[in-house]
């Protein structure tokens, strides 16, 4: 197994054409120093533009155990040697780096002064492209906690027969029998893909290999996930990154000469990705609701760069009518509303600002975008929390919108509230949070464009003049007054916080 394992790791590197090259990276500003079997592990302070080949470790933490990492204090205790009796999941990953013949690895909890604010911001904001200048992931899929390790703690589903299997007159087996089920994505029962940090880092990373409770599975750009040995488990994970963000040619944008045709590919693209990223990432779960942004950071940052594209607390610029028709997601709903260990958290109230973007709901949200844009973005402003942190937390944004605005109150027969969240609110406003009702007298529909019905965000008015968003609703084609009235409504300017 270790050999194909080297064996797919040099090919990928030197033979794959749809694969960043193996060209020898710059190794992050610090990295352990596993060295080979049983010799000291060490914290490596890197040289400036020290280049080699190093490993990145994506991993769950866990709640309620007792984190080793590199602080002021210790930082200088871990240069000379970290602990000989290292966490189960963190001496799995040295093992598996001495193995594929890896000296290098990089881990969140030992490479980042995790008591230090200015190291950690720095570092953070760096993990993007630690992550995608690594030469392999490595995934502790199936380990829930730092303490659980991945190599050794595999769950097969269990059998439903087992058969003695007899070789020969020395040699003797058994067979067991288990029913495969095609529609099962088994791979998003793991741990690791439930946590909302380590999305960008499977995510970011060129190549990986996942550790799952079932089997390992490697991952490359060009050749998509594959079982080190053949199994009868499909592996999927829902998205994957741009070529460009790699330094790779995309092929289909190559084929397109004409400059609209080209202009429309890459927006709809853009579009489709990251409407699949808030889908997917809106689910999963955080310590620390305050980290949603700075956990997708990383991704955001290498997306800004290959989409020519200005990021706004969750969105961006050139789709953002395309995807503010969000709203809560009925089958990942969990029975509260919220999503697992966010610590503090209530699911009856907005958390932060801005309340049109969807980072500020504790729960998972979907996306139905217009097929037909109405509304256009005429201007927008995001406070940061830090200018050293561009995709990192806010304070507070805004938008202004030209659209058609109705008032609430003006349609016949009204719209009334639901007061559960179901796709699509058909003659509803669904609310954001369904406790909070405002008066519908202060309601305003702003008009985003057409799918199948009228998508409208719904707002109150604010401070001033501005206008907080409270829900989301859409209105059937069929009711002729609606229509009416939303087609003799004129433009205004609208300004949402």
């Amino acid at each position: 197994m270790v050999a194909k394992i080297r064996r797919w790791l040099e090919d990928c590197l030197n033979k794959h054409l749809s694969c960043p090259r193996g060209c020898t990276p710059k190794l992050p500003r610090r990295v352990l120093d596993v060295g080979a079997d049983n010799s000291t592990i060490r914290l490596h302070e890197s040289l400036e533009n020290e280049k080699a080949q190093y490993a990145t470790l994506s991993y769950c933490w866990g709640s309620g155990v007792q984190q080793l990492t590199t602080t002021t204090s210790n930082l200088h205790d871990h240069m000379l040697a970290l602990p000989r009796h290292l966490p189960k999941t963190i001496s799995d990953a040295v093992e598996v780096c001495r193995k594929v013949g890896i000296r290098y690895l990089w881990i969140d909890a030992f490479c980042i002064i995790q008591d230090d604010s200015s190291d950690k911001s720095n570092e953070i904001a760096k993990m993007g492209s630690i992550y995608k200048n690594s030469t392999v992931a490595i995934v502790a899929a199936s380990a829930e906690k730092v303490t659980d390790g991945f190599l050794w703690n595999g769950k097969p589903d269990e059998p439903i027969a087992q058969l003695p299997m007899f070789v020969d007159n020395s040699t003797s087996g058994t067979v067991y029998l288990r029913m495969h089920d095609s529609d099962k994505i088994y791979s998003s029962d793991e741990p690791i893909f439930q946590r909302a940090w380590t999305f960008q880092e499977l995510l970011l990373s060129p190549r990986a290999l996942v550790f799952d409770s079932c089997q390992i599975t490697l991952k490359c750009i060009g050749h998509g996930f594959q079982p080190v040995h053949e199994t009868y488990l499909d592996f999927e994970f829902p998205l994957e990154l741009p070529v460009s963000v790699f330094g790779l040619v995309d092929e289909d944008l190559a084929r397109k000469k004409n400059d609209d045709i080209r202009e429309y590919y890459l927006t709809n693209t853009q579009n489709q990705i990251w409407k699949q990223i808030i889908c997917e990432y809106s689910g999963r779960d955080l310590t620390l609701f305050d980290d949603r942004l700075p956990a997708l950071a990383g991704i955001a940052t290498e997306l800004a760069k290959s989409w020519n594209d200005v990021y706004l607390a969750g969105f961006w610029k050139k789709t953002i009518i395309q995807h503010l028709g969000w709203y809560r997601s009925t089958p990942a709903l969990r029975c509260t509303g919220l999503p697992r260990n966010i610590e503090g958290v209530h699911c009856t109230k907005r958390i932060g600002s801005p309340s049109w973007s969807w980072i500020t709901v504790p729960y998972s949200v979907s996306v139905t975008e217009p097929n037909h844009i109405d509304a256009k973005l005429i201007n927008t402003g995001v406070q940061l929390v830090s200018q050293k942190s561009p995709f990192g937390m806010v304070k507070g944004a805004f938008i202004a919108l030209e659209a058609r605005v109705l008032r609430a109150s003006d349609l016949d027969p009204p719209l009334k509230f639901s007061g559960l969240p179901f796709q699509p609110y058909h003659d509803a406003i669904g609310l954001d949070f369904e406790y909070q009702k405002p008066d519908l007298d202060n309601c305003r529909l702003v008009y985003l464009g057409n799918e199948f019905n009228k998508m409208f965000l719904v707002v109150q008015k604010s401070e001033g003049r501005a206008f907080q968003r409270v829900g989301y609703a859409e209105l059937s084609k069929w009711k002729r007054e609606w229509i009416d009235l939303l087609s003799s409504t004129q433009r205004e300017v609208i300004v949402i916080t």
